[in-house]
Order: structure tokens, then sequence, then C-alpha cells
């Protein structure tokens, strides 16, 4: 993996998700670039690719959404399962993409959230609008912007199909 090109999107999707995203939003809801990111590194990375990527992704949401810790464990927990499971199904398939990235996103917030009680901090903004349309929203763009990120990485996520 291209660790520089991999620091710079983080760092840029970091910024953005930070600061930008709500010129976006739809009814208050805006999407998770991160979750996108997460998801994409999960699909199209080896193994201990994934597992990096995801504890770092972690720590990038982790920095934009006090407290520390609940968004590493979750991120990572979720991305090496995803990974995993990649080995085992063909997540190529855009609406798959998208169903992994609304699940993730979901997941996320749900497990941050519980962790975040267990520190004793509750910071989480409990909306039915934010827990289901921040994901749903992640999971319309998604599957769009892997195409970008794959070219930004130098990734492959098209194979050339046989004429038969």
């Amino acid at each position: 993996m291209h660790w520089l090109r991999f620091a710079a999107l983080t760092l840029i999707a970091t910024l953005m998700q930070y600061d930008l995203i709500d010129t976006v939003s739809v009814a208050g809801v805006s999407p998770d670039l991160l979750i996108i990111i997460l998801a994409f590194f999960a699909i199209y990375a080896n193994q201990r690719d994934a597992i990096i990527a995801s504890f770092v992704i972690g720590i990038a949401h982790d920095i934009i959404q006090m407290p520390i810790g609940p968004e590493i464990i979750s991120f990572t927990i979720l991305g090496v399962g995803l990974n995993y499971l990649g080995t085992l199904l063909n997540l190529k398939k855009m609406s798959f993409q998208a169903g992994i990235i609304f699940i993730f996103g979901f997941a996320t917030i749900i497990i941050s959230n519980i962790l975040s009680r267990l520190q004793g901090t509750v910071v989480f903004n409990d909306t039915p609008r934010v827990i289901f349309g921040t994901p749903f929203y992640s999971a319309i763009i998604g599957p769009f912007l892997f195409l970008p990120i794959a070219w930004i990485m130098k990734i492959k996520i098209h194979h050339k199909r046989r004429r038969r």
C-alpha cells in the first residue's frame, strides 16, 4: 500500500469531516467520509493493510469526535471483520458496498455509543435521524467515491471481463 497517499487521503477526509461536511448535509444529516474510507480499505486492502488502515481511521475519527477510544475500537473490529468477510464473499458490487457502508455506519454509532457510556461520557447525538440517516447518506454516496479513492491509492478495483 502507498502509505503516504493513505496518510494524505485520511488527513484530507478527516479535515473535510470535521469542517466542511455540513455544507452537503440534508435535513441535518451529513455523510461520514471516514466510514466510506474504512469500507474501501477493508474491502480492497490485504489483511495487514486493512488492520492498520482501520486503526488509523479510527484514531482520526476519535480526534474529531471526543472521547478518545470508542471509535478506534469499533473501527478496528469492524474493519478487520469486513476484511475477513471479503475473503469469503465477493463484495465488489456497488449494492453490496452500499449495504456494507450502511451496516458499518450503523454499527459504529451503536458500538461507540455503548463504549462511551461505559467510559461515563455521553456525547453522541442519539436521534434516529443521526443513527439511521448518517449511515444511509454515506451508503448512497460511498460506492461512487470508491473509484476516485482507488485512483488516488493506485488500487485496481475492476477486472477485465472475458467475452463469451
